[in-house]
């Protein structure tokens, strides 16, 4: 999820129909900024189908059944306390072609909610240096990237509601995709294009 390219050649993690499972830790949005980022994202980039977030472990193999991965990752979730999130304006990851949301206040937690998660089962080598943020589309270079993230700066101007928001809880998501070329042409999905099933939450110590 959030627009970041996960690679499948040579992947463990597959399964005998030739599938993969990719999972990632997220804290969903809450109304009705939710709602608003929804419709902004599907206008942007129609892939984009599943709910907004915040991506805390961004998408990964494991090299265990995702329930031990929980089992480890939920103490610490539990432990760690609660905090603000405000959103800043729209920026660009010029390497990874997304347009995005900047976080202000909560930047510095979810880095460090992120570092203390990426270990044990749930470790990950990931392709770009985590970067708090929320993904509002992935464009490929062959795409009009600038006029994209020149709409999502005017619509994100023209938005009045609360930008703030308190990461309380955190969920547990998986996708399954089928290795091949992707409409971009290479042996990689974006996971914008793969469909997300929440596997479990936990609340963040009050």
């Amino acid at each position: 999820m959030d627009g970041l390219v996960v690679t499948v050649g040579n992947a463990d993690g597959g399964s005998s129909s030739g599938t993969i499972d990719f999972f990632a830790l997220v804290a969903y949005l809450p109304e009705p900024l939710s709602e608003f980022l929804s419709g902004l994202r599907q206008d942007l980039d129609p892939r984009f189908t599943g709910k907004p977030h915040l991506t805390i472990l961004p998408p990964r193999l494991l090299t265990s059944p995702w329930d031990e991965a929980w089992a480890e990752l939920r103490p610490t979730i539990a432990m760690s306390n609660r905090f603000q999130v405000t959103l800043k304006g729209v920026e660009i990851f010029d390497a990874s072609r997304v347009v995005y949301l900047a976080l202000c206040d909560g930047y510095h937690e979810v880095q460090a909610l992120h570092d203390r998660l990426n270990c044990g089962c749930a470790n990950c080598g990931e392709a770009w240096p985590f970067h708090p943020h929320i993904t509002l589309a992935h464009k490929s270079a062959a795409e009009n990237f600038a006029e994209t993230a020149e709409t999502a700066r005017k619509r994100w101007s023209e938005y009045h509601g609360e930008r703030g928001f308190k990461v309380d809880r955190l969920t547990w998501v998986k996708t399954t995709i089928v290795p091949g070329v992707s409409d971009r042409g290479t042996r990689s999905m974006v996971a914008s294009d793969s469909q997300w099933v929440d596997l479990a939450e936990s609340e963040l110590s009050a």
